[in-house]
């Protein structure tokens, strides 16, 4: 969960993904470029850099940042280099008093424009399978989930006050057997019971705690049906909604468009990954989920068997 002592600086954009991010995050303190360095030499929280553009304005004052955090060498004598692996698995164990946020615009930046690998960026989509759990590693102090699920978080605390984690369900909705059994295998990693529901099937009578949808790639901006295909997964999404209104809403995209991803938080998603994701960031998100039954049913366990 999210450090509640931690306040987040900002610095950059404000609209569209920006300010999604911002309300999912802790307190928010808006800086103003000028005066981030002097924020940061206070020691108020962290700070967060979003870079709209190749060319940003906030660009110089991430250099000086960088610059200045290449100059620091660790006791054991050598400078800090944090890799980002190509499994997708948060950088957790890494400590930063910033970090940066891409923007669309830097989609495919490590071919065209690689950022140094010492250096803590996310782009604007890996909120909830990067950011967050990179956020919440920074301090053991812990937050809820944002304002607008804690009271379908309660709902869910209610209906499984007497549950034990290892009776948690997740109904995944997929377009093919292959990724049914993908899905199936990384959720028994977690000691999560999968209930598949095939195209057009009515699925099972149990009530789900999680619904996944990962359909198939969606198609380029440039292809006619994009629409058609939005449209389908909306009308999904809306009768799962209906069908399972308690459930925690994932869904996972393979080609990040604000414009979609809009429209899907509006119809009732909860958390949305790309493709690929950290399955790490997956577990954390149910554990949140889960994290007020369990404060019930078992004040010991914090986290999914």
């Amino acid at each position: 969960m999210l450090p509640s002592q931690t306040t987040i600086g900002w610095v950059g954009p404000q609209d569209l993904y920006w300010g999604w991010i911002q309300d999912c995050l802790p307190g928010i303190e808006i800086v103003a470029p000028t005066d981030a360095l002097h924020w940061l030499s206070s020691g108020k929280g962290v700070l967060a850099i979003s870079l709209h553009g190749r060319v940003d304005t906030q660009w110089e004052l991430v250099e000086t940042l960088h610059r200045e955090q290449s100059s620091v060498v660790p006791a054991n004598g050598t400078k800090s280099k944090v890799k980002r692996t190509a499994d997708k698995e948060p950088r957790m164990p890494s400590r930063s008093p910033w970090f940066v946020v891409l923007g669309e615009d830097w989609a495919g930046h490590r071919r065209t424009r690689p950022l140094p690998e010492d250096m803590i960026a996310f782009y604007w989509y890996e909120l909830f399978d990067q950011l967050l759990p990179w956020l919440s590693s920074q301090s053991p102090t812990t937050k809820e989930f944002p304002k607008r699920r804690v009271d379908r978080i309660l709902e869910s605390s209610m209906r499984l006050t007497d549950s034990k984690v290892t009776s948690f369900t997740a109904l995944v909705r997929t377009d093919s057997a292959t990724e049914s059994q993908l899905w199936m295998e990384v959720l028994a990693s977690m000691g999560i019971l999968s209930l598949d529901l095939p195209s057009g099937g009515r699925g099972s009578r149990l009530k789900p705690d999680c619904v996944i949808m990962d359909l198939e790639e969606r198609p380029r901006a440039s292809w006619p049906n994009q629409s058609d295909r939005t449209g389908r997964i909306l009308n999904e999404w809306t009768e799962l909604q209906n069908r399972f209104p308690t459930a925690l809403r994932v869904m996972v995209d393979s080609f990040p468009r604000w414009s979609d991803w809009q429209q899907f938080l509006d119809a009732g998603v909860d958390v949305i990954l790309p493709k690929p994701f950290s399955t790490y960031g997956l577990e954390w998100c149910l554990r949140q989920w889960i994290a007020p039954v369990e404060s019930k049913a078992d004040p010991s366990s914090r986290h999914v068997q």
